[in-house]
């Protein structure tokens, strides 16, 4: 069961039927009939549905009706007329489709309108869209990000969910190791940024104010996380950029940890790009689409056991984001590259990659710093395997760095001589500042 409703008036919308004021207090004789409703998600096709309305007494009414769906989500409404002779108290009505039991609905029957309180309206209920109005907002909710390294090379690209006109969020993936960033809405002018507003590298996002993006259409927000068995949309970038969305289901809510909650998301077709924004049924954004829990790694073991099973993605809801006020953002970045050009001033990084080949003898991890304050502090690179394993470390190096001195660390260390996944942290003092990770093929 997705949602239950009941009042005395509705009307059906976008194929389901919508209660127009719902509550679970009717009195006797103001209220002259009681509708419920409910919704599924289950199999398209043929379905018997049933209702038991029970009230006190013993008193049961029961009707039925076969439906055929033409979808996965589904739903049923029933109505009974309500008299004098209708016992007043605690009422419940029980819904089961093809024999199942499929969700209860209670309700009261009060006579006399004399103690009824007087309320404002209830506000109008939330309408749920059609699958191309959620696939036409999930596409308006989407920018693309594109990192550049110092030389101006692109080095990633993907999706990013709007939250407002000059702020956005994306996966953590998109931004690592980029020295600036450009921010594009559908075919529009990019805008240019070299800072982050907030980021959590294991909590796998990071938060852009980037003012001046042209054409930005911002979703609205959803206040809670969507309920298990909720439909949602969200978007895939092809090999040519192009944005392609698909639907799915929320499958699970789950807290981790170190990274904190986590929606399941099962899609129908096709995956979704991490950074990608995720609405729910009613157009409004739940969270952006992560790279997993263990985000940056790139490379997964999948056992033979698992090959026939498609995980479901993972989501960082909405409530898990965020940036203190006032921010004056991060300055990016840090990475892994074949080389360093020196040049004073313009020195840089060479070729930014996370591949290297045994052919090659060297390699080189750099961090650029804009410190907000003053740091003191002993910085040392280590290097792991896949397993965990700690391959090696370098000397202890000294950092002396004062606020808007601008400074860039570089250490340089062979390729292991294996090949695999690897992992390099770069610590100040015992915190690890910056993760990286890379492959070592032939």
């Amino acid at each position: 069961m997705l949602s239950s409703a009941s009042g005395t008036a509705g009307e059906a919308r976008n194929g389901r039927f919508v209660i127009l004021d719902p509550r679970t207090t009717f009195h006797v004789p103001a209220d002259t009939k009681i509708i419920v409703s409910f919704q599924w998600v289950g199999t398209p096709g043929k379905h018997h549905l049933t209702g038991i309305w029970k009230g006190p007494g013993g008193v049961t009414s029961t009707s039925s009706f076969d439906y055929v769906a033409p979808d996965r989500e589904f739903g049923g409404y029933w109505s009974i007329p309500v008299t004098a002779e209708a016992p007043e108290g605690a009422w419940t009505f029980e819904a089961d489709v093809e024999g199942t039991p499929a969700g209860t609905r209670s309700f009261e029957i009060v006579h006399g309108d004399a103690e009824a309180p007087v309320t404002a309206a209830a506000p109008r209920p939330l309408v749920p869209l059609t699958r191309q109005e959620m696939f036409a907002l999930a596409l308006a909710a989407t920018v693309t990000v594109e990192g550049l390294d110092a030389a101006g090379k692109s080095i990633t690209k993907g999706p990013a969910a709007i939250i407002d006109g000059q702020t956005f969020v994306t996966a953590f993936a998109v931004v690592n190791g980029a020295s600036k960033l450009l921010v594009r809405a559908g075919s529009g002018p990019s805008a240019e940024t070299a800072s982050v507003l907030a980021w959590d590298r294991r909590r796998d996002f990071a938060i852009l104010r980037v003012p001046g993006v042209a054409g930005v259409t911002p979703p609205g927000q959803a206040p809670a996380l969507p309920a298990v068995g909720a439909p949602c949309v969200t978007v895939n970038a092809g090999s040519d950029g192009a944005y392609s969305v698909t639907a799915g289901d929320v499958v699970g809510v789950n807290d981790y940890p170190d990274v904190g909650t986590r929606l399941s998301v099962s899609l129908y077709n096709s995956a979704a790009s991490p950074g990608a924004p995720v609405l729910d049924e009613f157009g409004r954004l739940v969270g952006v689409v992560s790279a997993g829990l263990y985000p940056g790694a790139g490379y997964s073991i999948t056992r033979m056991a698992e090959l026939g099973q498609v995980p479901p993605t993972m989501v960082v809801p909405l409530s898990a984001l965020s940036a203190p006020a006032g921010a004056p953002g991060v300055t990016l970045s840090a990475g892994l590259a074949a080389g360093i050009l020196k040049d004073g001033a313009r020195t840089q990084p060479i070729d930014q990659k996370s591949e290297f080949s045994l052919n090659e003898k060297e390699m080189t991890t750099f961090v650029n710093s804009d410190p907000k304050g003053t740091i003191k502090s002993l910085a040392v690179v280590r290097i792991y395997n896949f397993d965990n394993q700690l391959l090696g470390e370098t000397k202890p190096l000294k950092i002396n760095l004062r606020t808007g001195s601008l400074s860039m660390s570089i250490w340089k260390f062979g390729v292991p001589p294996k090949e695999g996944v690897y992992r390099v942290d770069v610590l100040l003092d015992t915190d690890v500042v910056w993760r990286g990770y890379f492959r070592v093929v032939k």
